[in-house]
């Protein structure tokens, strides 16, 4: 079980996800977890996040929210 989750919300970020994840590659730690949260995302960041997580990077783990009601919501 991870001792810190580092949550990231992400609202039309299709074009930074590769870059984020990659440097995100670097905390590879067995207590560390991150969560990337697709905020209601009107562009392809939900398509973008599930390629670049597909078969790689367990520690990395994505959510996504249909609909954004704010920076706070995506973060709860």
């Amino acid at each position: 079980m991870s001792k810190l989750s580092i949550i990231i919300p992400c609202y039309n970020e299709s074009g930074n996800i590769p870059n984020l994840v990659s440097k995100l590659q670097s905390i590879q730690n067995k207590e560390i977890e991150v969560i990337l949260v697709d905020n209601g995302s009107t562009d392809n960041t939900a398509d973008v996040l599930a390629n670049e997580l597909k078969n790689k990077h367990s520690f990395i783990k994505s959510i996504t929210i249909d609909q954004n009601i704010g920076y706070g919501h995506g973060i709860m």
